[in-house]
């Protein structure tokens, strides 16, 4: 009987990473909003100076995003038509303070920070968050936040001055028809 329960367990373990996965995907285009706001690259966005990130628009914009396919590197997907911001720059976290950092946009693929894309377990109603980590000072980060006395730059890790917040994942192009 006792092998029948952990087979059991172990299914039902794997049928809820799969279901995971099909619910939250990462290799199709979203935006994102934390605190009400969605997500825009600083302007000017340049591909060899690069940008900051802010969540600072109140209504939904053309940027999207995606995590790029074989990796954890968060990157523009699409962006509206006349942006100057070319599609394709990742995001990168820059040292700002130990266990803090600063996204910024820019070329190639980080080396110091990540992202997956998982379930907001707190509804339970199949929506996704994101979630990113870096390393700053040797020292990793620890949540995400905004800096309100900045126009909302998006941080890894927290501060005094800073507003935690959690990085909501909103699909698009019929993805999971959620937007």
């Amino acid at each position: 009987m006792p092998l029948f329960r952990t087979t059991i367990a172990a299914l039902c373990i794997c049928t809820g990473v799969a279901s995971a996965l099909a619910i939250c995907p990462s290799n199709v285009n979203f935006k994102l909003e934390a605190a009400g706001k969605y997500l825009t690259p600083g302007y000017p966005c340049e591909s060899h100076t690069g940008c900051g990130a802010y969540f600072s628009v109140d209504s939904s914009t053309d940027f999207e995003y995606t995590i790029a396919a074989g990796t954890s590197s968060l990157l523009i997907a699409n962006v509206p038509a006349g942006s100057l911001t070319p599609a394709g720059l990742y995001a990168h976290g820059t040292a700002f303070a130990p266990g803090q950092l600063t996204v910024m946009f820019g070329t190639g693929p980080p080396r110091d920070m990540n992202c997956t894309i998982v379930p907001d377990l707190s509804l339970l109603d199949g929506s996704c968050n994101l979630e990113c980590q870096g390393v700053s000072e040797g020292v990793k980060s620890s949540g995400q936040s905004i800096f309100t006395d900045y126009a909302n730059q998006w941080f890894l890790g927290q501060a005094s001055g800073m507003q935690t917040v959690t990085v909501k994942v909103r699909y698009v192009d019929g993805g999971l028809g959620l937007m």
